[in-house]
């Protein structure tokens, strides 16, 4: 059944408390709403499997999904223009790949990737027969596996999607700094409930964060502390707000770099 996300949380809620669905398919963004309005009203939905799509899924989003709706969380990647392309499976070790549907490249500059080193995704179709759709450049960086899962079920695996190229955080060198790094980084700050990393073009960089208000003293020194790590020389502002994210993004960025060429 889909529920339109047009519709007051309160009622989704009321649904979910009522019917108790076992599996639910929605963005992150999505989730975090559901999580604020647990958070704000005491009212919390139990969902056995969140399914996430649509959006880059962060570490601190899936565990509050997991402490919110006491359930198991499972990522989905792929994109509107290939449909689904790769899935977590039970054991969490990777993207499963769609290869019966899909066949995925990781290049960089044009050419293969080693398993294990992360590569530009390219994708070729095999179900787009009226519009072909061939070496698509998703503007994603993913890093493929050479190794077996232990699900057993035999289909190759990626991990550590990237999300877009464009949110790489460029330093004064001209080296870049991974968004899956700062969010693997940040995404584990005990009482860091929000945060977004915003690259100015002039290189610095600003970091807003919502913490837990009776940890904010000692969130507010850990992020800084892992920033210092992160940007090493790079000018960092750590900004409290209320809140990261705007409502009007249907698919926030949660590093986002504005210098040419990022």
């Amino acid at each position: 059944m889909n529920i339109s996300l047009a519709t007051d949380l309160r009622e989704h809620v009321a649904f979910f408390i009522r019917w108790k669905p076992e599996v639910v398919v929605a963005e992150p963004s999505y989730y975090r709403a559901l999580v604020r309005f647990a958070g704000e009203t005491g009212q919390r939905p139990r969902i056995s499997v969140a399914i996430t799509q649509g959006e880059m899924l962060d570490l601190s989003t899936r565990k509050l999904m997991e402490e919110t709706f006491d359930g198991e969380v499972f990522d989905h990647y792929g994109a509107e223009e290939t449909g689904n392309l790769a899935w977590e499976c039970p054991t969490h070790s990777g993207y499963h790949i769609n290869t019966e549907s899909a066949i995925m490249e990781f290049l960089n500059h044009g050419e293969p990737v080693a398993p294990g080193q992360p590569g530009e995704v390219h994708v070729t179709s095999l179900r787009r027969m009226v519009t072909p759709v061939m070496r698509y450049f998703l503007g994603d960086v993913a890093t493929p596996l050479d190794e077996d899962c232990p699900c057993g079920r035999g289909l190759p695996l990626l991990k550590d999607i990237e999300g877009r190229i464009l949110d790489f955080i460029m330093t004064l060198d001209g080296h870049t700094v991974s968004p899956f790094v700062i969010l693997s980084s940040l995404g584990v700050v005990d009482g860091l409930e929000q945060y977004k990393v915003i690259q100015e073009r002039d290189f610095s960089i600003e970091v807003l964060v919502k913490t837990k208000k009776h940890m904010a003293d000692s969130v507010l020194q850990n992020v800084e502390q892992r920033c210092k790590i992160l940007f090493e020389n790079m000018p960092v502002t750590i900004k409290p707000v209320d809140t990261t994210y705007n409502p009007q993004d249907h698919k926030p960025r949660l590093v986002e770099s504005r210098v040419s060429g990022a």
